[in-house]
């Protein structure tokens, strides 16, 4: 995204960064729809009925994609916004 965001221009950034997001499939991260899923995993052991928790892979990936995101948001940001 070339345009920073400043107090006056958010029109002209927005309509740089949504196509952009949309373009990347990442789009549903900013509105919501793709929801953040549970950090942990119930895995149950029918043979002898035992249950661990284990790590959620795609936990994992969305919170690297979710910050991955936030820092392209960040870096389209100017000084004063982004404080």
């Amino acid at each position: 995204m070339t345009i920073k965001l400043h107090s006056s221009n958010y029109p002209v950034w927005k309509a740089q960064a949504v196509p952009y997001f949309r373009g990347h499939d990442l789009y549903g991260y900013l509105d919501g729809t793709i929801s953040i899923p549970p950090k942990e995993l119930n895995i149950s052991d029918s043979t002898t009925g035992t249950s661990q928790t284990i790590p959620n892979p795609l936990y994992h990936q969305w919170l690297r994609q979710d910050s991955l995101i936030l820092a392209t948001i960040n870096s389209s940001l100017t000084e004063d916004v982004l404080t």
